[in-house]
C-alpha cells in the first residue's frame, strides 16, 4: 500500500494527495514533517536587516521565528508559510490577506505588520515561500492563560480582556473586515504599562472584506473557523458578517467564566450540528459561573443567539453593552478598564484636578472626554479624582486662609509704597530714597 501523501499536523491523520484540508478539524495538510524543513531557516537574512535567530513555534500553516532587525535594534517575529503549502493558491491568498487586513487596522490591540515578502528557496528548485514580519510579542495566549488559571478567570479579569478584544475587533468591523477566526489561541496577552493583560489580536488569515473576496470564503462548501467558536450561520456555510465575530467573542467570554465553551465535544462535526439545532446553554447552569451577575449573563445569552439579528450588531456595540452591564453591577472599574484609552480611570489618577467621563453613546467604545468636554447625556459614569493634598490642612480648608493672607499682604505693600512716596516728596529728591 503506498504511503499517504498528506498528513494533518494537528490530529495526525493521513490522507491522499488530493485532500488539502483535514476533514476532521479543517487543518491544512502537509506532505512531510515540518520540523526538519524549518531548521534550515535559522541564520538566514531577510530584506530590512532582519536575521532569523531561533524557531518559536510550528503551526499547521506556518512556522514562526524570532528575528532581529539590526538597524533598529529590535526583535521581530517572522511567520513563514510552509513550503508544502505554497502551491495551494487558496492558502497563499489567505496568508497574504492576513497581512493586508492587519496592516489596515491601526489599533493598539492589533498585532503590527512590519513587512511582507517572499523567501526564495536555496537553489531555486521550489516555489518562493511568503513570509510576514510582525511585531514581537513577549507574552502568552489567552488559551495558555486559561490553562494556567485552571480553565476559568475571575470576572473582572475576564471582562477586562474581552472589552479590549471588543475594541480591537470593533475597529476591524468599522473598516468592513470580519475576522472569522476568533479564539483564545489568536488572543495574546502582553504587559503594557500597568496592564498585565494587554490584548493583541492575531491571525487575520480567514478575514473577509465586504463582498470583494466572497469567492475565498468557502472551498467546495468547506466551513472556515474553529468549531467551538464558529457561529451557527458559519456552521451552515452561510456568508457571515460582524455578528459572527460577536458570537465568537461571547463564546470566549463564556469560556473564561464557565471554564468551557457553550458547545463542547471531541468531534467538530457534532459541535456544529448542535449549534445549528440547539440553543446555547445558560452561564448560570455551570457552577463556576453561577455568581456572574444577571445583566452580564443575559448579554452573553443574547450574543450567543442562533439568529444574527438578535445579537449586538458588531463587536463595538457588544463592548458598549458589556461596559454598561459591568457598571450596573457596581464592578470595580479600575480593575476592568486598565488601559487609559479604554475608560481613562487609571491613567488620570496621578493628575491633580483631573476628571474623566465615560461616554456610552453609539460610536467607538469607549471614548474618554476631559472635564472641558460636553457633559454626557446618557447617564455616563464620572470618575472624580481628588486633588493632590499636602501635609496638614486640605486644599479646601487652606484656601480661605490663603486668601485672607493675600489681602493683608497686598494692603501692607500698598501702605509701604505710599509711605515711600510721601518721604520722597518731602525730601525734594528726584525719586531716590534718602
Amino acid at each position: 500500500m503506498p504511503e499517504p501523501e498528506r498528513r494533518c499536523a494537528k490530529c495526525g491523520a493521513t490522507y491522499g494527495g488530493d485532500v488539502l484540508f483535514c476533514p476532521a478539524d479543517g487543518t491544512p495538510l502537509t506532505s512531510r514533517p515540518v520540523a526538519a524543513e524549518v531548521e534550515r531557516f535559522v541564520g538566514r537574512s531577510l530584506p530590512g536587516d532582519v536575521t532569523l535567530e531561533s524557531l518559536l513555534g510550528v503551526g499547521a500553516m506556518a512556522s514562526v521565528f524570532r528575528g532581529r532587525q539590526a538597524g533598529l535594534e529590535r526583535d521581530v517575529a517572522v511567520k513563514i508559510l510552509h513550503r508544502e503549502l505554497v502551491d495551494n493558491a487558496l492558502l497563499v491568498a489567505r496568508f497574504r490577506r492576513e497581512a493586508r487586513a492587519a496592516a489596515r487596522i491601526r489599533h493598539p490591540n492589533v498585532v503590527e505588520v512590519v513587512a511582507m515578502g517572499t523567501l526564495e528557496s536555496e537553489g531555486g528548485s521550489d516555489l518562493p515561500q511568503p513570509y510576514l514580519v510582525l511585531e514581537y510579542l513577549d507574552g502568552m495566549t489567552l488559551r495558555s492563560a486559561l490553562s494556567a488559571a485552571g480553565g476559568a478567570l475571575p470576572l473582572t479579569r475576564a471582562l477586562g480582556i474581552v472589552l479590549e478584544l471588543c475594541d480591537a475587533v470593533g475597529e476591524a468591523h468599522e473598516l468592513g473586515i470580519v475576522h472569522r477566526d476568533l479564539k483564545p489561541e489568536n488572543v495574546m496577552l502582553v504587559r503594557r504599562g500597568d496592564d498585565p493583560d494587554f490584548v493583541k489580536l492575531l491571525d487575520f488569515g480567514l478575514s473577509r472584506w465586504g463582498d470583494a473576496e466572497a469567492g475565498l470564503e468557502t472551498h467546495a462548501g468547506a466551513v472556515l473557523g474553529t468549531a467551538r467558536y464558529l457561529s451557527p450561520e458559519g456552521a451552515r456555510g452561510e456568508t457571515v458578517g460582524p455578528a459572527a465575530d460577536v458570537y465568537a467573542i461571547a463564546t470566549i467570554l463564556f469560556q473564561c467564566l464557565a471554564g468551557r465553551t457553550p458547545f463542547d465535544g471531541d468531534r467538530p462535526v457534532a459541535i456544529l450540528v448542535k449549534k445549528t439545532h440547539e440553543a446555547a446553554p445558560l452561564l448560570a447552569s455551570f457552577e463556576r459561573a453561577s455568581a456572574v451577575p444577571e445583566p452580564i449573563r443575559s448579554l452573553v445569552a443574547r450574543s450567543l443567539s442562533r439568529e444574527p439579528a438578535e445579537r449586538p450588531r458588531d463587536a463595538r456595540a457588544l463592548g458598549q453593552e458589556l461596559g454598561r452591564a459591568a457598571r450596573s453591577c457596581n464592578l470595580d472599574e479600575s480593575e476592568l478598564f486598565a488601559r487609559p484609552t479604554l475608560l481613562g480611570t487609571r491613567s488620570s489618577a496621578h493628575l491633580p484636578h483631573a476628571r474623566t467621563q465615560v461616554l456610552g453613546s453609539p460610536g467607538a467604545l469607549p471614548t474618554v472626554a476631559t472635564a472641558s468636554s460636553p457633559q454626557p447625556s446618557n447617564g455616563g459614569v464620572e470618575a472624580h479624582v481628588p486633588p493632590a493634598t499636602g501635609r496638614g490642612m486640605a486644599p479646601a480648608a487652606r484656601s480661605p486662609a490663603l486668601r485672607r493672607f493675600g489681602v493683608i499682604f497686598v494692603c501692607f505693600a500698598l501702605g509701604v509704597l505710599a509711605a515711600l512716596g510721601i518721604a520722597t516728596h518731602v525730601g525734594g529728591g528726584g525719586g531716590g530714597v534718602p
